[in-house]
C-alpha cells in the first residue's frame, strides 16, 4: 500500500511504501506508520500538520507532512513519467491502469459563506478538483504514448450530492447502491477522456 503525503518543508510530494514500513519492524515503525496516515489526512488550516521525525547524516529533525492532496492531487505514476517526459520500461504486455477517484471532478455551484474557515476550505477544494483533472488528462497522455489501457471511474453528477461531510450512513450508501448500479451496467469504466464530458452532457440532460 502506497500513501502519498506533502513535505511542506521541501514543497514536494512524499510516496511512502506502508507495506516496507510495517514489514521493517523496528522501534520506530509503528509510529511511522501511524504518523504517515494522520499526515495524509491532515488538510491544511482544517487539521494541525503532523511533524515526522527524521534522521540523516547524523542529523535529527522533524518534517512538516500535510495532506498528499496539496503537491499530488491523485498518484497515478511519479512526477518523472507524467511531467519529465520519462519513460515506463515494461517488458511483454504492457500494463492496464485504472483510476477510481473517490471525489466529484466536476464543478458544482454552491454559494460560499463569507468566513474564512470557509473559503480556505472552497478554494482547497477548487485547487484540489482542478489539479485532479489536469493529472488525469497527463495520465491519459502518457497511458496512449506508452501503449497501456486506461480506466477511469468517478462520482458523477448523475447522483446527486446531499451535502454533508459524505460520512453520514445514508451518504455512504447512496454512494455504494450508485457504485453498484454503475458497475452492474457495464457504466463504470470510462476509457477515454471524451467520455468524462459525454457522461456530464448526459447527466445534465436527465436533470429535470
Amino acid at each position: 500500500m502506497l500513501v502519498v503525503t506533502t513535505d511542506l518543508d521541501a514543497q514536494r510530494a512524499v510516496v511512502w511504501d506502508m507495506g516496507a514500513i510495517a514489514a521493517s519492524g523496528g522501534p520506530g515503525a509503528f509510529k511511522l506508520f501511524r504518523d504517515v496516515l494522520a499526515a495524509s489526512a491532515s488538510v491544511p488550516v482544517v487539521f494541525a500538520p503532523q511533524l515526522i521525525d527524521v534522521a540523516t547524516n547524523a542529523r535529527s529533525f522533524q518534517e512538516m507532512h500535510v495532506d498528499g492532496t496539496v503537491s499530488a492531487p491523485i498518484f497515478t505514476l511519479p512526477d518523472a513519467i507524467l511531467f519529465g517526459g520519462k519513460t515506463v520500461v515494461a517488458r511483454g504486455t504492457r500494463p492496464d491502469l485504472y483510476v477510481i477517484v473517490n471525489a466529484r471532478i466536476d464543478p458544482t455551484f454552491e454559494v460560499v459563506p463569507n468566513r474564512v474557515e470557509a473559503i480556505a476550505a472552497h478554494s482547497f477544494s477548487t485547487m484540489n478538483r482542478v489539479g485532479i483533472k489536469a493529472v488525469l488528462a497527463q495520465t491519459y497522455n502518457v497511458a496512449s504514448r506508452e501503449g497501456f489501457s486506461f480506466h477511469l471511474s468517478y462520482i458523477g453528477k448523475d447522483l446527486p450530492d446531499s451535502g454533508g461531510t459524505g460520512f453520514e450512513t445514508d451518504a455512504m450508501r447512496r454512494l455504494y447502491d450508485y457504485g453498484y448500479e454503475k458497475a452492474r451496467s457495464g457504466a463504470f469504466w470510462l476509457t477515454k477522456l471524451s467520455q468524462v464530458e459525454a457522461a456530464k452532457e448526459a447527466a445534465n440532460a436527465a436533470k429535470p
